[in-house]
């Protein structure tokens, strides 16, 4: 999976011409029990991109696109209550 599926990380017009050379990604699950045979899961996701030109690196917050933690709920084997 490609990063640009994961994030957007939204630069400001000097960062621009920076290159993203890393990011990084902090993952937080939760699991709460809700009846004995049931459990809440819920996935949240904390993007961080790094840019760089010369020996300048600036580190950009970066907005998730909710992709990873779908796919991470999608393992964990979560199903929609209908």
């Amino acid at each position: 999976m490609v990063w640009n599926n994961w994030a957007f990380c939204k630069t400001g017009p000097v960062e621009m011409i920076y290159k993203y050379v890393d990011g990084t990604v902090t993952v937080t699950v939760k699991l709460e029990k809700t009846t004995k045979r049931s459990t809440f899961v819920s996935v949240a996701a904390d993007f961080q991109g790094a840019y760089r030109l010369g020996s300048n690196e600036n580190k950009v917050a970066c907005q998730s696109k909710f992709a990873l933690e779908d796919q991470i709920l999608a393992v964990a084997g979560a199903s929609d209550a209908k």
